[in-house]
């Protein structure tokens, strides 16, 4: 196909600054999501809480997460990824503040500071539930159907930064001081990039002053505003939508069950510190076999499968299978790293073409912030089962069934992509065309 007129120098520079910024925004959301993995293990010792104490304010927030992205996707198609990120990004660094501020408040009884925190959490939660719709609402406007595999790949290596940062930076810093440094310095880095949004990110390429682009993924028949009907029919009545749904709740058990839990894994049954070794191998490692596996992903649905994303989701569903199997049977601390990257590589290829690519390619760009929510939705909902729940179960039986609990969503996942093998955005819009 050839390159679209609106694809010179001037557009490639535009876009460049409204996806670097956006990249680097998603960024600080997920330091400021993840930093509760690296100090949860401090809350239980300063506070005498459990497993499955603390995983209630890891539940609280996963699901006002999944309960809120069902109401934020419409508002972001209604007015705008630039304006729901800009109010997203400030009220996360809000609930990182109230969060850290926990330390400081005299709340008497330990199941009030407990609740206090599970609040805070679930504040910080409902506000960056904004960014992963607006990201995808703007991108939508922004990016060919053809390229969005490539590019989405190359997003998610940005994004996992924060990742890496939660490790390398607020993990130490947590070590060293206290665990609310954790929650204030992500607040911070946010509160910069809402300014950094405000002057840099743009909804489209004609509110840049750029002429329009055709996206080509048969969403350009609606003119106007979006009527609230057509977002409920796009996303809510088409079985590749729904199909997309469940593999999104696979996704959710698996990645927040393995993301939440691995630092204290390491620091419980490794005996490893935020300074080891191997516990910084994780910390970078992570991220970057994430960032390889979404490269990975998006490039090969662009490149061998002609832009469909079910079949690589397929199979990165079976290598995270695979790798929690060899998870379960690992000894040591090098062949659970090993393994633990491994599923990260298979999980974050699987994520970022499900929530980043699929939801722009079957919601269209009209619809790609009600798509992305409900699918982010879905996952958080799946997510939040790992909080209270998975760590009363560790708990209570220890950490030698931490894999097997992994493993029958990965499976379910493969099946579900099985089912939609063949599904193709295009396949309306060539139909009309002809």
């Amino acid at each position: 196909m050839p390159e679209q007129p609106q694809h010179d120098a001037a557009f490639r520079r535009r876009r460049g600054i409204n996806w670097l910024t956006l990249g680097l925004t998603y960024a600080t959301f997920y330091m400021g999501r993840y930093n509760f993995s690296v100090a949860q293990k401090s809350l239980s010792d300063e506070f005498g809480w459990s497993k499955g104490d603390v995983g209630w304010i890891l539940t609280a927030g996963l699901w006002v997460y999944a309960i809120s992205t069902v109401v934020n996707g419409p508002l972001t198609d209604r007015f705008g990824g630039r304006r729901v990120l800009l109010v997203g990004t400030a009220g996360a660094a809000v609930g990182n503040i109230l969060f850290g501020l926990g330390s400081f408040f005299g709340l008497g009884a330990k199941s009030w500071l407990l609740g206090y925190l599970a609040t805070a959490f679930a504040i910080n939660n409902y506000f960056q539930s904004f960014g992963a719709c607006a990201i995808v609402k703007v991108n939508a406007g922004w990016f060919q159907l053809r390229e969005r595999g490539v590019f989405g790949g190359i997003f998610g290596a940005m994004i996992q930064g924060g990742r890496y940062l939660t490790f390398a930076v607020s993990a130490p810093l947590i070590a060293w001081l206290s665990w609310k440094w954790g929650f204030f310095l992500p607040a911070a880095l946010l509160t910069v990039m809402f300014f950094v949004i405000w002057r840099n990110v743009q909804d489209t390429p004609v509110a840049a002053g750029l002429p329009p682009l055709d996206t080509g993924d048969d969403s350009d028949d609606v003119v106007g505003r979006v009527p609230f009907s057509y977002l409920l029919k796009r996303v809510y009545t088409n079985p590749t939508m729904l199909t997309l749904m469940a593999a999104s709740f696979c996704i959710g058990f698996s990645r927040q069950g393995l993301d939440q839990w691995m630092a204290r894994y390491f620091q419980e049954v490794h005996k490893l510190t935020p300074f080891s070794l191997n516990f910084q191998l994780l910390g970078s490692g992570a991220p970057l076999f994430g960032i390889a596996g979404g490269l990975i992903a998006g490039t090969a649905s662009d490149r061998l499968f002609g832009s469909r994303r079910p079949p690589v989701i397929f199979i990165f569903f079976l290598g995270q299978l695979l790798f929690f199997g060899l998870l379960s049977q690992a000894v040591g601390p090098w062949a659970a790293l090993g393994a633990i990257l491994g599923a990260s590589l298979c999980i974050t290829a699987c994520h970022s073409l499900i929530a980043g690519v699929a939801s722009m390619d079957f919601g269209g760009k009209h619809a790609a912030g009600s798509a992305a929510g409900i699918i982010d939705g879905v996952q958080y909902l799946a997510g939040g089962v790992t909080g209270h729940w998975m760590g009363n179960w560790l708990e209570r039986y220890g950490w030698g069934n931490w894999a097997y609990m992994l493993m029958p969503t990965a499976f379910a996942g493969a099946c579900l992509m099985a089912a939609i093998w063949r599904a193709d955005p295009r396949t309306k819009a060539v139909a009309a065309a002809a």
